[in-house]
């Protein structure tokens, strides 16, 4: 039995490098620990995925920014560590669902 991810994992630009989609107006991610990952999906996916994710605070208490990280396998160490503004991961959330509507729902206006 196929699950959807790995039916249509093709379909998605997943290997599209971070250059190219900061071209394109995508938001930055920002390295704050470890190399610079090329692809968007080579670490900040693994990150969110297994609940790496911690909320930051700015000045007036509510949530700022959002920083994520990966480990080796297996609980071993922190490998790599990225932080995100709020306002620059909603706008890689909406470029996200773009991406997927034009992918998966040609006719569906976004």
């Amino acid at each position: 039995m196929w699950h959807p991810r790995e039916r249509e994992w093709q379909r998605i630009p997943s290997s599209t490098p971070i250059a190219e989609l900061l071209s394109q107006g995508w938001p930055r991610l920002t390295t704050t620990f470890g190399t610079e990952p090329e692809t968007l999906n080579e670490l900040f996916r693994n990150a969110v995925a297994h609940l790496n994710v911690e909320f930051k605070p700015g000045p007036d208490q509510e949530i700022a920014s959002v920083e994520v990280w990966n480990n080796e396998p297996r609980g071993g160490p922190t490998i790599w560590r990225g932080q995100i503004a709020v306002a620059d991961l909603n706008h890689l959330a909406r470029q996200l669902a773009k991406l997927y509507l034009a992918e998966f729902a040609p006719t569906a206006t976004t």
